[in-house]
């Protein structure tokens, strides 16, 4: 997901610290689950955005920010869409209440539409192939500025 390389790496670490948590809990009887809501509509998106415009605003005098904006236009513009299609706080409520009470919970729980159609394709089309996707897409989109 090009320009939310950091916030990407903050989702990846929770899933490997839930996976190792969830191996190191098991000799006591604890379940462990993960919980992928992919974009979530809450005001994070509004904040997020305003503080990346701010950002590019105070670099935009140094010559490789010029070679960002369209890159951060694009990047805006999807957390505007997550923000608007995104899932419900109230789905992702049901899965952490589903999770907290189930005897057996789920070690995964995959929430939204936009998050199991990337888990699905990822599986699908395998790491290479939804790096050319992806490639494909935003080189074409910025390809016509």
């Amino acid at each position: 997901y090009p320009g939310f390389g950091a916030y990407n790496c903050s989702k990846f670490a929770l899933e490997a610290f839930s996976d190792t948590l969830r191996m190191e809990m098991k000799m006591f009887d604890i379940s462990v689950s993960h919980l992928s809501p992919g974009a979530v509509k809450t005001p994070i998106w509004e904040r997020s955005g305003k503080r990346s415009n701010d950002v590019m605003e105070a670099a935009s005098t140094h010559e490789a920010a010029a070679q960002y904006q369209e890159l951060n236009r694009q990047t805006l513009a999807a957390a505007g869409n997550a923000a608007v299609k995104g899932c419900s706080v109230q789905e992702t409520n049901f899965a952490i209440s589903h999770a907290l009470s189930d005897p057996k919970p789920k070690t995964h729980y995959i929430i939204g539409r936009a998050a199991n159609v990337m888990i699905r394709l990822r599986k699908l089309l395998g790491i290479l192939s939804l790096d050319w996707v992806f490639d494909w897409l935003v080189l074409n989109a910025l390809s016509k500025f």
